[in-house]
């Protein structure tokens, strides 16, 4: 944890990395050089180690005393920062507003990279979904999640990582805020998943033609609905 006592030398660590322009894979100085450098302890310089160490900064050089700049993915590391992200949100809806601007931003590359298999992919997550509607019996949750993941395809196709992610711990968040996630279809919830699905086929009807101008403002425009239809549905399991 970074506290007060070593907030300081975490941060002349970082200045001494970008002044000297070090990448991944150059080697830091030793601690006693350190210290002499920064003008600090080297308790200190140790404990400022450890903490950008954790944070996956710095990595230990063979068998050595010797500490690396480590190779770092910026979007896998931010990946793994979505749950505690999305945990500590007090607000479902600015969640999914966050996901609906990043879904509209990477539609025009699903577009420009979607193949015929995968076009194909999402035709498969409609056509269940037109088959669960027709079942008496089906779950509210087994719709909800068909269509999360039509979105979470979406993504995918894309290329964006993180995109892909997002829409997957928005998910997750749903489901937490979802007490009754055996609640039976209710006439209400049919009603809103049938328009969701319409507009899926529509996005898809865009997708298959190239259209992105189109595509995108059907997405615009079905992404407004969701966030009120979602809460609307999580009033319904509450009841």
């Amino acid at each position: 944890m970074k506290t007060k006592e070593n907030s300081n030398i975490v941060d002349a660590l970082l200045a001494y990395i970008r002044d000297n322009n070090l990448k991944a894979g150059d080697t830091l100085p030793t601690a006693e050089d350190l210290c002499s450098i920064l003008n600090c302890s080297r308790v200190t310089v140790r404990e400022g180690l450890s903490y950008l160490k954790g944070l996956g900064v710095l990595q230990s050089a063979g068998r050595g005393r010797n500490i690396q700049i480590a190779a770092i993915d910026p979007v896998q590391s931010f990946a793994e920062l979505l749950p505690i992200f999305f945990m500590v949100s007090h607000d479902i809806a600015d969640i999914g507003r966050l996901r609906c601007e990043i879904e509209l931003g990477v539609f025009p590359a699903v577009i420009s990279r979607i193949t015929d298999a995968e076009i194909k992919e999402l035709e498969d997550i409609l056509d269940q979904n037109e088959k669960l509607l027709n079942l008496d019996d089906v779950l509210s949750e087994q719709l909800v999640n068909l269509d999360f993941f039509f979105h979470e395809t979406l993504c995918r196709i894309s290329g964006n990582r993180l995109a892909e992610s997002i829409s997957h711990y928005f998910q997750v968040i749903q489901a937490i805020n979802n007490p009754n996630k055996a609640l039976r279809m209710t006439p209400e919830i049919r009603k809103i998943m049938e328009s969701v699905f319409e507009s899926h086929r529509a996005i898809l009807f865009a997708i298959r033609a190239r259209n992105v101008e189109a595509g995108l403002l059907l997405l615009q425009e079905h992404l407004s609905g969701p966030l009120e239809m979602y809460m609307d549905i999580l009033q319904e399991t509450k009841r």
